[in-house]
């Protein structure tokens, strides 16, 4: 009897060997997936409360300004600077890019239908910083299709925000497969509120 039990005890913890096993590794990677999807949200997310900032701060300008002054708020420039603390904790400055872009309606056709023109009136493009500069520059994804309907001598500014989002390493492979995109974008569409500011100051 004694033999049958120790037998009995000893398969029982085999079987508990063989289940955590495979119930260990299984709930690893289920945390760790949880917890990729949550930064990868998170960063979704910034980008969207960073895009909609930039595009508000730039709209109630009277006239803006291609200079290499970041520090004044005429000045394009400045809203690329101070993405990167509107960006935190995220690491704008080596994985982020953003693009300014200001449209401009045509004038009437003979059915009386006003378009966007297809040309921006002007575009500027910046990287995050220095570390950034092997990260290639992103093109605009801007479609007229989705601009909101424009109406006689209407402007329109649209600011595009890019992020490389970096999964875990361990995930990173599971993340490929999935057909996940890693460069997070996100487009808003401001009106100007007191000018149109068609033309960038020098």
């Amino acid at each position: 009897m004694t033999r049958w039990v120790s037998r009995f005890s000893g398969a029982q913890r085999g079987i508990a060997a063989v289940e955590a096993a495979l119930l260990i590794p299984l709930m690893a990677f289920t945390i760790v997936g949880f917890i990729e999807l949550y930064q990868y949200h998170r960063a979704a997310a910034v980008l969207d409360r960073t895009a909609f900032t930039l595009a508000n701060g730039l709209s109630i300008q009277r006239d803006l300004y291609d200079r290499s002054d970041c520090s004044r708020t005429t000045n394009v420039c400045t809203y690329h600077a101070i993405a990167t603390d509107l960006m935190q904790p995220l690491h704008y400055d080596r994985h982020g890019q953003v693009i300014f872009s200001v449209y401009a309606a045509t004038e009437p056709t003979k059915n009386n239908r006003v378009e966007w023109e297809s040309n921006p009136e002007w575009r500027r493009a910046y990287r995050g910083g220095k570390l950034s500069s092997s990260i290639p520059l992103a093109a605009s994804r801007a479609q007229l299709r989705d601009f909101p309907p424009p109406n006689r001598g209407d402007t329109i500014l649209v600011v595009e925000m890019f992020y490389d989002h970096e999964p875990f390493v361990m995930s990173a492979a599971f993340w490929d497969m999935l057909g996940g995109e890693r460069r997070l974008y996100s487009r808003v569409f401001f009106r100007p509120r007191f000018s149109d500011i068609r033309e960038l100051g020098l």
